[in-house]
């Protein structure tokens, strides 16, 4: 399952229709305290950084689903914040126009087919 913390309307309408032909579940979460209600694990979870509660949800993912990849997205300009949603426990943090052009423009594979 593909777990997606996007607090940012703007880029939720951005990811939403790249989603909807995906094979795999898709859970939105609002909080960090939603992932420990999850029964299903998570396969990749993707994190939108601008939320103060981003690197929260990092931390309690990587606890929670050790296995899980973390993909994590923010600011180019904003090399701490990126640093330490590496540190937080993410596996690949990237600018924005990069999470765009790696998972969104372009055929994303990060589930396995039906997972």
């Amino acid at each position: 399952m593909l777990g997606v913390f996007v607090r940012d309307l703007l880029w939720r309408s951005r990811i939403e229709p790249a989603l909807r032909d995906q094979g795999g579940g898709v859970r939105w979460l609002e909080r960090p305290e939603e992932l420990e209600a999850l029964t299903e694990p998570l396969q990749v979870l993707w994190v939108e950084l601008s939320a103060p509660e981003a690197l929260r949800v990092i931390t309690r993912a990587r606890i929670r689903f050790p296995s899980c990849r973390i993909i994590a997205f923010g600011p180019h300009m904003d090399a701490d914040l990126l640093r330490s949603a590496q540190q937080a426990g993410a596996d690949e943090v990237l600018s924005r126009s990069a999470f765009l052009g790696r998972y969104l423009w372009g055929r994303w594979a990060g589930l396995p087919p039906g997972g």
